[in-house]
């Protein structure tokens, strides 16, 4: 029979009594930490796990590779950046609830950090040195991965400052051996971008990778091998990098002449193109987010200039093709702009392109039209641009990956809207 007391990972690895220290040490959870024995992981770990899952998509993305634990066992991984943590408790399922050891006079010395670690992420507080730091780790961890749990160690002790892995420690594999439970190496890239050592918080997306779950004839017997497997697994191991179209498209967006392109789309939509300022800001403008309401305001002045342009035109009997409009449509731009050039403000809500507004426009003041032309196009087009600055910034980690995709949603999406505005004014 088994002793009482002790956990199943306990019981597989005991010792004689006779080689076997005459009493471990004990250990009570330090303030603010979740205790190691107890219930199950309950709501708080999934809550815990979605909240990281969020944060990730705020901050840039993340990308899972590899079979995640899917019971107890010991987690080793490189470590860059404190955004290494949260990676973790994203990628991996809610209900392992993983457990970090963590640097005890580090992370357990101030109150501020005690709340962090109690909020953010569960730990185990662990001694850098002293007789008894491992045997107080093993009886913490074996309480934790009783409970079908994952403890999460990083080998190298503390942050890297480089792109190499530091020295490691073999204490892990110790562990996992001790405890009869299988050591999962895993990788994990681009946290040093998003919270490098002693700077600021930056958005980049991240990608984790798991690797092969090694069992006990499997786990490397020192330090150098640990680094080995966790090495070669970051080799392989890179954040997303955009697509070719992707890339070019937002550099064009960046750079100097994409005004120009940004003045001639809007003065051509008002001429007589068929596309709206709203679909370049969607096809084109949303792989530079910070450059979305540059594009807009340039976009803007192009379509005022188009707008008055045409109707000047207009008013010296030079008609512009109007393709995909119909007699309904131009009745109504005819009927709003009746009472003067304040009309043109109906266009923001009729559906009807502007270009339409500008040929029935040849009679009114050029002033007063260029004016109101001002109020409403920097209005639709500027308030569009606010809005999708804010959405394509957020939405970087999706267009780098899947930006022909997108395109193709968006334009079936355009054919779709002008299909039904044709068929209601018909």
């Amino acid at each position: 029979g088994s002793r009482p007391g002790t956990t199943p990972f306990q019981r597989r690895t005991a010792t004689p009594a006779r080689t076997r220290p005459s009493a471990e040490p004990s250990r009570q959870p330090a303030r603010g930490e979740d205790p190691p024995t107890g219930s199950r992981p309950g709501p708080g770990a999934w809550l815990r796990a979605w909240w990281w899952r969020f944060a990730w998509w705020v901050c840039g993305g993340l990308r899972v590779l590899g079979h995640r634990p899917d019971g107890p066992a010991i987690v080793i991984a490189n470590h860059r950046s404190h955004a290494d943590s949260a990676a973790l408790l994203a990628a991996m399922p809610a209900a392992r609830a993983p457990v970090f050891a963590a640097a005890a006079d580090y992370w357990f010395g101030r109150r501020y950090r005690r709340w962090a670690v109690a909020v953010a992420m569960p730990a185990l507080p662990v001694a850098r040195a002293g007789a008894s730091a491992y045997l107080d780790l093993r009886a913490a961890a074996a309480s934790v991965l009783a409970q079908g749990r994952v403890v999460v160690i990083y080998p190298e002790g503390t942050r890297g400052n480089g792109a190499d892995l530091g020295r490691f420690r073999a204490g892990a594999a110790r562990l996992a051996r001790d405890l009869g439970v299988p050591l999962v190496p895993a990788a994990i890239d681009g946290t040093q971008h998003v919270l490098p050592k002693n700077g600021r918080l930056r958005r980049h997306p991240v990608t984790v990778r798991f690797g092969e779950a090694l069992h006990a004839e499997r786990i490397p017997a020192t330090a150098d091998g640990l680094r080995e497997v966790v090495s070669d697994l970051l080799a392989t191991t890179r954040a997303p990098e955009p697509g070719r179209l992707f890339r070019v498209v937002g550099r064009w967006m960046s750079g100097p002449r994409a005004g120009l392109l940004a003045f001639a789309w809007g003065l051509a939509e008002a001429w007589s193109w068929l596309v709206l300022p709203a679909l370049y800001l969607l096809l084109f403008a949303v792989t530079a987010p910070h450059r979305v309401l540059r594009q807009a305001a340039f976009l803007a002045a192009g379509s005022v200039a188009g707008i008055v342009t045409h109707a000047w035109l207009a008013g010296h009997g030079v008609q512009l093709p109007l393709p995909l409009t119909t007699p309904a449509m131009i009745d109504r731009a005819a009927h709003d702009l009746a009472q003067g050039p304040w009309g043109l403000l109906h266009q923001l809500f009729s559906g009807i392109p502007v270009k339409v507004y500008a040929a029935q426009a040849g009679a009114l003041d050029p002033a007063g039209l260029a004016l109101a032309a001002v109020v409403e196009r920097f209005a639709r087009i500027l308030g569009t641009g606010a809005i999708l600055a804010v959405l394509a910034r957020y939405a970087q980690p999706f267009l780098r990956r899947h930006y022909p995709l997108y395109l193709v949603v968006v334009l079936t999406g355009f054919a779709v809207i002008l299909h039904r505005v044709l068929a209601a004014w018909s």
